[in-house]
């Protein structure tokens, strides 16, 4: 399952397995501040999470909301 790679690459901390999910053009709303627009933007606040050792305090993310343009989907807590 696509879920538990991603969440596997957070509790790894590999920043590249994780971009690897992201479109070119993402749109991430950090914590606090402004959204970032594309990839290397997304690599770059993704990377300075990661450098947080409280970050991922919890372990892997545990909610996770996409939005693809016509539809909006939440899936809850992971099983990783």
């Amino acid at each position: 399952m696509r879920i538990s790679a991603w969440s596997k690459a957070f509790e790894t901390r590999d920043l590249e397995a994780i971009v690897s999910y992201y479109a070119e053009d993402v749109i991430v709303l950090p914590p606090n501040m402004p959204a970032v627009v594309g990839k290397q933007a997304a690599r770059e606040v993704i990377r300075s999470q990661l450098a947080m050792p409280a970050s991922l305090e919890n372990g892997s993310p545990s909610r996770l909301k996409l939005h693809v343009p016509g539809t909006s989907a939440t899936r809850g807590e992971t099983t990783c």
